[in-house]
């Protein structure tokens, strides 16, 4: 039986910009801070309020999920299982 319903398919990476690769070193730079803040090794201003360099990892985070027009579902892209981290990475060095 025929349906009505339009296939869409899955976006590709989106294009790795020049200002893409640079929120990801950014935030590649400030990672170790941030989990070591999120496990209590070090820690923040207080637990409901994020430190200065917490608050410049996430939003580098949040300005390469744009860049990459990511979802709110997909991977993170600087973990491991992200399809755009490779392109990234390379692009970096």
């Amino acid at each position: 039986m025929a349906t009505k319903r339009t296939r869409r398919t899955r976006n590709q990476v989106a294009g790795v910009t020049p200002e893409a690769v640079g929120h990801f070193r950014e935030a590649m730079a400030r990672q170790d801070r941030y989990l070591a803040c999120m496990t209590g090794e070090i820690r923040c201003i207080d637990e409901r309020q994020r430190c200065a360099e917490c608050l410049e990892y996430l939003e580098h985070v949040r300005a390469l999920k744009r860049e990459l027009r990511l979802r709110p579902w997909e991977p993170d892209p600087l973990t491991d299982d992200c399809p755009a981290r490779e392109e990234l990475m390379r692009r970096s060095r």
